[in-house]
């Protein structure tokens, strides 16, 4: 279908209007942030719960050769991995690991579902595992990071700052070449240390030094923006949108 000149603006809006209701619908999964402390990067042992930090384009260009080192492009779309990525990186979407569960749309997939994902994109219990994305699609590389730190077998995991668009800005090496690898063993094992329950997050409301961070964009935190049945956010949450 050839588009009109004087049809594109209003297409073109339609698309950024959509783009901001997907990253806005997948930010409000996120209900709390926590900080923890990082440990160097390679220097844990294989049952050392994981840590997640951010990394450089730069650091990336000098691990990437590691054999230990498995690197997950989880941008949604396919179509950008094929037409460019870091060497040696393996596509899987970050929305591959959520769907339905007969109660609720995108929910994380049962235990067994991700060990077999992770496992189908090279992931070992040995793996040291970096994960980036682009553009709107940022958010999914921590959702993908958080699965990790939780499974609690992947020795390290790690982000790329800045994501995909950040690694090209330092004019690093990319290929349109598909890696070939082995599958390993890696076994989930969910760690629920690392979330809290809605029946918790009801106990701990109004407590003194217990603090709700709402990382979602303005309009979803006051609910000006009518999205889901019910908007808003939590009683006495803090707003800290970055």
């Amino acid at each position: 279908m050839r588009i009109k000149p004087r049809h594109a603006p209003r297409l073109f809006k339609g698309i950024q209007f959509w783009q901001s209701k997907w990253f806005a619908f997948f930010a409000s999964l996120l209900a709390f942030a926590i900080v923890i402390p990082l440990s160097p990067f390679f220097h844990a042992q294989a049952t050392t719960p994981a840590r997640i930090q951010f990394v450089s384009p730069a650091w990336v260009a000098q691990h990437q050769q590691d054999p230990n080192l498995r690197i997950l492009d989880v941008r949604i779309n396919p179509l950008d991995y094929i037409n460019g990525h870091i060497p040696n990186a393996v596509h899987i979407a970050d929305n591959t690991f959520r769907g339905p569960n007969g109660q609720l749309p995108i929910q994380y997939w049962e235990t067994s579902k991700l060990q077999s994902l992770f496992t189908q994109a090279g992931v070992t219990n040995n793996s040291n595992v970096l994960i980036y994305s682009d553009g709107p699609d940022l958010l999914g590389a921590t959702m993908v990071a958080y699965l990790l730190e939780r499974s609690g077998r992947a020795a390290n995991v790690a982000i790329l700052d800045g994501g995909f668009n950040q690694y090209k800005a330092a004019q690093l090496p990319t290929t349109k070449a598909f890696p070939r690898y082995e599958l390993g063993q890696f076994t989930v094992e969910d760690n629920p240390a690392i979330r809290v329950s809605l029946d918790r997050v009801k106990t701990l409301i109004g407590k003194p030094g217990v603090v709700f961070i709402d990382p979602r964009p303005a309009a979803l935190f006051t609910g000006e923006q009518d999205l889901f049945i019910r908007n808003g956010h939590i009683p006495l949450l803090s707003l800290s949108e970055n």
